[in-house]
């Protein structure tokens, strides 16, 4: 990668997905900044190495577009990393496409932005499925419908075929939807990496 070039990676996902313990796993060994939601996200990922960690201050519904590109823009300009994953703000879910659309715009000055990845707990997705009878199952249809790719954590408590279904579910909603299934110490974390750290781009289409 270009020393001019700062990598943006958005890592979204339901409280309780599993997304920070994706991110930990996922980037050892790695140098990255990281935009936490909540407290406990970024002591996690103090804890595993991360020198630099900033959170969202602000839970606001009405300002999650200009919180994400405020707080990115500011540690671009104080740290200047070469990688800088972040959380959503928020419990922003399934409006993740639009946070990153200002950045999308900027691929000539530098920015480049890694594939949107969106971290579902496979069980959750098994119950709740994806239908516009409930807001969970409904939320889980837009977030597969917008992401690059879906990490299905807790992997290890599902079957082949349980695997097997999700993966068609997902990819009947979003055919070029990558699926990786992830349980901690076990499977998918050198998957996850090679997203975030190599040379793949967030492709989707502008939503507002």
């Amino acid at each position: 990668m270009s020393e001019m070039k700062n990598r943006i990676i958005l890592v979204a996902g339901i409280p309780g997905s599993g997304k920070t313990t994706v991110v930990r796993e996922s980037t050892k060994g790695h140098d990255f900044d990281f935009i936490a939601n909540n407290d406990d996200s970024a002591s996690m990922i103090e804890e595993a190495g991360c020198a630099f960690t900033d959170v969202f201050p602000f839970k606001s519904p009405c300002a999650r577009v200009r919180q994400f590109q405020f707080r990115v823009s500011n540690v671009l300009q104080q740290d200047r990393p070469d990688f800088l994953i972040s959380e959503p703000p928020g419990n922003c879910l399934e409006v993740s496409s639009p946070m990153m659309n200002p950045f999308y715009l900027m691929k000539d000055k530098g920015i480049e932005l890694a594939p949107l990845i969106t971290v579902i707990k496979a069980t959750d997705l098994l119950e709740k499925g994806t239908s516009n009878k409930s807001t969970e199952s409904f939320r889980y249809y837009n977030m597969i419908n917008e992401s690059d790719a879906v990490v299905l954590t807790f992997s290890d408590m599902i079957d082949e075929r349980t695997r097997d279904d999700l993966e068609g579910l997902i990819q009947s909603i979003n055919e070029d939807a990558k699926v990786i299934f992830f349980s901690e110490g076990k499977e998918g974390a050198e998957e996850v990496s090679k997203l975030i750290f190599g040379d793949s781009e967030y492709y989707r289409p502008l939503v507002y």
